[in-house]
């Protein structure tokens, strides 16, 4: 396959995720190319995901009888996670970093 060449006439976008390559170069109107350059453009469109799964002794009708612990996970199959946060209640958002335990 031919690669396609398209003159550049304005900015573009770029919206689908994953990694870019980008090739550019000029020619002045006598002819003469500069050394084609290329550039790396990574998007990542998709927000990560994350999952709560408890632990603990559960009673009846969805309650915990004993402490709840809560261990989040999250995924991000394009630049990976950077941060995951909670609010337990309305207390603060707090920053995840290990499993938690809700007291009863």
């Amino acid at each position: 396959m031919a690669d396609r060449l398209t003159p550049y006439s304005a900015p573009f976008n770029i919206s689908s995720s994953g990694t870019h390559t980008i090739l550019y170069w000029s020619v002045d109107r006598a002819g003469n190319a500069e050394s084609q350059k290329s550039m790396i453009i990574k998007v990542d469109a998709t927000a990560p995901s994350t999952q709560a799964t408890l632990a603990g002794t559960a009673g009846g009708g969805g309650w915990y009888t004993s402490d709840a612990q809560v261990t989040l996970s999250a995924t991000d199959n394009q630049s990976g996670v950077d941060n995951t946060f909670y609010k337990l209640d309305d207390g603060p958002q707090q920053t995840y970093s290990a499993p938690f335990n809700i007291s009863r």
